[in-house]
């Protein structure tokens, strides 16, 4: 297995056990956010843990970014919100206030929005990777 190319992390120092993640530069540019709940979302005895993965390159058309905005209190969800609501698309964002905006999109629908089909892997297969300690 070859290591992650990680760009950024987020969440707990140990994603495994507590919850968050890494942004992988993917060998063709993009960025993509591994995320998962962790183990403490379930049982601490188990073995397997399921990892979402979404590229955070595009806009997702079909979030309230004004509801996102007001509940996680989030200038990136805003400036998405007022851009389309005058029709002022395509909209431009750093790589960071996409990351940023995908967060916020987790954080007020869930991963399992962006990522319906999640991968699982084991702590051992993880940490070859590189995500996690």
């Amino acid at each position: 297995m070859k290591t992650l190319n990680i760009y950024s992390t987020f969440g707990d120092v140990n994603p495994i056990e507590y919850g968050g993640g890494v942004v992988v530069r993917e060998e063709n540019g993009s960025l993509v956010t591994w995320y998962t709940e962790g183990l403490e979302a379930y049982d601490n005895t188990k073995k397997h843990i399921h990892v979402y993965r979404y590229d955070v390159s595009d806009i997702p058309a079909w979030p309230d970014y004004g509801a996102i905005a007001d509940a996680c209190d989030s200038d990136v969800a805003r400036k998405v919100a007022e851009a389309i609501a005058v029709g002022n698309e395509p909209i431009d964002l750093t790589d960071d206030e996409l990351i940023d905006l995908h967060q916020d999109i987790v954080s007020y629908w869930g991963a399992n929005e962006l990522d319906q089909y999640p991968v699982t892997f084991t702590r051992k297969e993880l940490r070859k990777l590189g995500f996690g300690k």
